[in-house]
């Protein structure tokens, strides 16, 4: 068994357990597809809270709040493939890119995770996500993510040996928990918001996750 799920042994059809065996590489299983949503419904909703509680949501945290309860509802949204086995998750988190300065005002990327529990609403979520935010914005403050690149990119030739070890042991199962969790790509879902550069959603990579772009 893994840290982060358990295999799917029951209610999958036959294509359904031969399909990670036709299939096993991602850019084989690789899907697009573009839905609008009505942001003026979105946007009514956020003024409305605002308004009857005080409180500011973001855009964002909408939007995960909308697929956490939809991954609720449907557990196989939260499912993963590893090794041309079917897994459902454990556990349900967020991964997502946000900016930071660092010491000298420069603008860097870092990437956080969120983890949302059973009894998360879009309230709870939206207080996570800015604590998050409010945390890892600080320039002299680098969350466990950051610490592990830097430390494997100061040697060299390791990262090749550190991300390839990481792979054989993720293949069959043996990837320690406090590394899933330190990984932005073992996640539920990785949302890219992209109102900060004024462009439309894009195609982005396709990881073990659900990848949303919003204006």
């Amino acid at each position: 068994m893994r840290a982060d799920g358990r295999k799917v042994r029951e209610g999958l059809s036959a294509i359904e357990r031969a399909i990670p065996y036709i299939m096993p590489k991602r850019v084989d299983a690789q899907n697009y597809v573009t839905e609008y949503v009505d942001e003026e419904a979105i946007r009514g909703y956020i003024r409305e809270v605002r308004r009857v509680k005080g409180v500011r949501l973001s855009r964002m945290a909408v939007l995960i709040a909308a697929y956490y309860l939809s991954a609720r509802r449907h557990p196989y949204i939260n499912r993963f493939v590893v090794n041309s086995r079917i897994y459902q998750r454990n556990h349900f988190c967020v991964s997502f890119v946000m900016l930071k300065s660092d010491t000298n005002g420069k603008g860097i990327q870092t990437t956080v995770k969120v983890f949302l529990e059973p009894g998360d609403n879009v309230f709870t979520i939206n207080e996570k996500i800015s604590a998050l935010i409010e945390e890892n914005s600080r320039p002299v403050n680098q969350n466990n993510t950051d610490k592990f690149a830097a430390f494997m990119f100061s040697i060299p030739l390791l990262p090749k040996l550190v991300l390839g070890l990481a792979r054989l042991l993720d293949h069959f199962g043996l990837l320690p928990r406090f590394v899933i969790d330190l990984s932005p790509f073992h996640t539920s879902m990785f949302i890219t918001n992209l109102a900060s550069i004024q462009t439309s959603s894009i195609y982005h990579h396709i990881y073990a996750c659900v990848l949303i772009g919003t204006l």
